[in-house]
């Protein structure tokens, strides 16, 4: 561990003990600045390899963000389609309802979160992944039987690296 301290406009923090408030500072002026801090470690090895993995860790907190955002309206309008189409039958009754559009609409990041949903309790997500993806997985004779174009589907995630 680091016991070296650096000062960012204004903020002096030690990598001994990160506090919250002195990291998003230097987060901050990091992403401002991007090659300020090159030059004022320069040769410093440990220092220069401290503040990548701090870019990394604040680039992975963005996406996490990013992801936990995504999921949050994914699960409220998958929620209020499945609530509203319950009893449809047709798909394009409950392909054309405006929270299904809507997550059709969220695109290729909402795959993954199509093929938890599919894995874990199925559903009428094959109309949304053609659209996304423009994949057609089932085989002309398995149409119509759900348990085939589920695992069809997942194959396919699978093969396209969206589902583990």
């Amino acid at each position: 561990m680091l016991s070296r301290e650096w000062r960012v406009e204004g903020a002096m923090t030690t990598a001994d003990d990160p506090v919250a408030r002195e990291i998003e500072a230097l987060a901050a002026a990091i992403r401002e600045h991007p090659l300020d801090w090159r030059e004022h470690c320069a040769g410093d090895e440990s220092l220069e390899h401290a503040l990548r993995s701090l870019e990394g860790a604040v680039d992975r907190a963005a996406l996490v963000q990013r992801t936990e955002s995504l999921r949050a309206e994914f699960d409220e309008l998958a929620e209020r389609w499945h609530e509203e189409t319950s009893g449809y039958s047709f798909a394009a009754q409950y392909a054309s309802h405006s929270a299904y559009r809507r997550i059709i609409g969220m695109g290729y990041p909402v795959l993954p979160l199509i093929f938890e949903r599919l894995a874990d309790s199925g559903g009428r997500w094959y109309v949304a992944l053609h659209a996304i993806t423009n994949a057609s997985p089932v085989a002309e004779g398995e149409r119509g039987q759900q348990d085939k174009v589920r695992a069809a589907w997942l194959a396919w995630g699978r093969e396209a690296l969206i589902v583990s």
